[in-house]
């Protein structure tokens, strides 16, 4: 109970904020979460599939999102809600386990504690995207509590086969990283002395999630989506994904002025073999535990397991993001019986005065996802003065009405990186409202130069052709956007247009079906669909 009270404190300031960062864009633009298409929909596509395909399956991500659109409409203070009641409910789950595995030890649920309220969580907590990491934790946890069955009796082998199994599949629909909770499926099934069957059940759990993504997606693993470390070797790769993992032990030791999304370490200025020597430790550590699993098998299978959850973002298969504080989610929930062993040698009093200073902290964490202003602000503050950050000022921006803001924004995007695209998006796209299209077409035409792969710059462009009478050009554009992104099917839509402009109606019919068939119904396809209708009905 103490756990879930210190949560609440923590996270909090979040619960009156806004939309942050890519909210907007995961809730608002995305026809599953608006009910356009139907739920099972979130089943059979890319978590991004209606901006641009990036690799993420989580289908209980979009679901969760929709069952909030269902309940609160566009009210930011109910997604928030829902994410703190989400990590509310893996904290409770987690309890009901270490209930189950050592019911009478305080330490492990300080441990608890110390994973409930923690600063670092901020962005899988307090930010509604970031929801994915809770969502994961809560699949793994039904499942390995189904594994173990009721207290006081001894699961049955089929028991422990299929709660083996849906451990890591559930916790694979949540988020990538659910892989992890196969092998506490399997430690589980140690416990309980049905080793080989708990083995066989996770064999099966995480097959089934890479034969569903497969499906989906056509690639049973993730695939690497704007790696900043992708041009490098393997063993180039992974000494700098085991280097950021210093930053964050730091961020677990001392979780003062977490930068959202920021890497946690400045791998530049340290040699990448201070990461060899960080794996080697690791190494140790792992064999530690495992020498120690007869004097304390939760202790060492706590251990282990940190060390495993660490794998995902060691760069094996290289990420967008070296580090970020949300990958702690799971190591500091599998490091609740460890860490509680630690902290319980603190004298009391000075453990009051830490869980006292969390709390502080958690409202400095939580105040960047407030709004998406708040976002990129914190994160300039804190040294990220980049294009992308602000750019995504200027947006914000936009949405707080101020477009001279904005422009200022935008324009101080291009001058850091010229070659950004996206800016140029956004500039021409506010020319275009201000001035009109014929002021906006050569900033356009910049940004498809400057970003020939940015579908978001050739709609665009499309869209001001379109309004200055040239729709062939148009229909080149929008060829080349929904080539990069078929899953918007807003530009089906401008397709449409184009093809009706020229006077090809069949074909814009054709057009006008397949951007329905992306985001359901549009009532503007709608529209446009019936005049073309009407006019092929009129007489001449």
């Amino acid at each position: 109970m103490l756990a879930l009270v210190l949560a609440c404190a923590a996270y909090a300031p979040a619960l009156v904020g806004g939309f942050a960062y890519d909210d907007g864009e995961a809730i608002r633009l995305n026809p599953v979460v608006q009910g356009q298409l139907p739920a099972l929909q979130a089943f059979a596509q890319d978590y991004w599939h209606h901006i641009s395909d990036a690799g993420h399956y989580r289908p209980l991500a979009t679901l969760s999102l929709r069952w909030d659109r269902f309940l609160w409409e566009d009210n930011p203070m109910g997604f928030h809600a829902t994410s703190l009641a989400l990590h509310l409910i893996v904290v409770l789950l987690g309890g009901f386990l270490l209930q189950r595995l050592r019911p009478k030890s305080p330490a492990c649920f300080l441990g608890l504690i110390f994973f409930a309220c923690h600063p670092a969580l901020g962005d899988s907590v307090a930010w509604i995207s970031g929801r994915t990491s809770s969502l994961c934790a809560l699949g793994g946890l039904l499942g390995s509590l189904w594994l173990l069955g009721k207290p006081g009796s001894s699961p049955s082998q089929q028991r422990v086969l299929w709660g083996a199994a849906l451990a890591p599949f559930l916790a694979c629909l949540g988020k990538e990283d659910g892989v992890l909770f196969a092998p506490l499926a399997v430690f589980l099934g140690l416990w309980c002395g049905r080793g080989r069957v708990a083995w066989a059940g996770a064999l099966l759990g995480v097959a089934a999630a890479a034969a569903l993504r497969a499906w989906a997606l056509g690639a049973p693993i993730p695939k690497a989506h704007g790696a900043p470390l992708g041009h490098l070797s393997l063993l180039e790769r992974v000494p700098q994904g085991a280097l950021a993992w210093l930053g964050g032990l730091k961020l677990v030791a001392l979780p003062w002025q977490i930068s959202p999304g920021q890497e946690a370490l400045d791998r530049a200025s340290m040699s990448p073999w201070v990461g060899v020597l960080v794996l080697l430790a690791g190494l140790a550590l792992g064999i530690f535990a495992f020498t120690m699993r007869k004097r304390s098998s939760l202790l060492a299978g706590s251990l282990l397991l940190v060390l495993v959850s660490i794998l995902p973002t060691l760069e094996i298969i290289p990420a967008g993001e070296v580090f970020a504080p949300r990958y702690l989610y799971l190591p500091l929930l599998f490091a609740a019986p460890l860490s509680g062993a630690l902290l319980y040698r603190i004298p009391r009093a000075c453990l009051l005065a830490l869980l006292l200073v969390w709390i502080p902290l958690g409202w400095q964490a939580s105040q960047a996802y407030t709004s998406r202003a708040a976002y990129w602000t914190t994160r300039m503050e804190y040294g990220e003065e980049t294009p992308m950050g602000w750019n995504a000022l200027g947006n914000a921006r936009l949405e707080a009405k101020d477009p001279t803001g904005a422009r200022a924004a935008f324009d101080q995007a291009i001058k850091l990186d010229p070659h950004y695209s996206r800016p140029w998006v956004n500039l021409g796209t506010l020319t275009w409202s201000e001035d009109g299209p014929a002021a906006a077409r050569p900033i356009l035409e910049r940004a498809c130069l400057e970003g020939p792969q940015n579908p978001a710059a050739h709609g665009n462009l499309g869209a001001v052709l379109l309004s200055l009478g040239k729709p062939i050009e148009a229909e080149g554009h929008y060829l080349q956007a929904i080539e990069l992104a078929p899953g918007r099917g807003a530009l089906w839509r401008g397709l449409a247009r184009a093809l009706l402009d020229q006077g090809r109606r069949t074909e814009a019919l054709q057009a006008l079906d397949k951007g329905i068939q992306q985001m359901g119904q549009d009532p503007a396809s709608e529209r446009l669909r019936l005049k073309i209708q009407e006019d092929e009905l009129s007489p001449p």
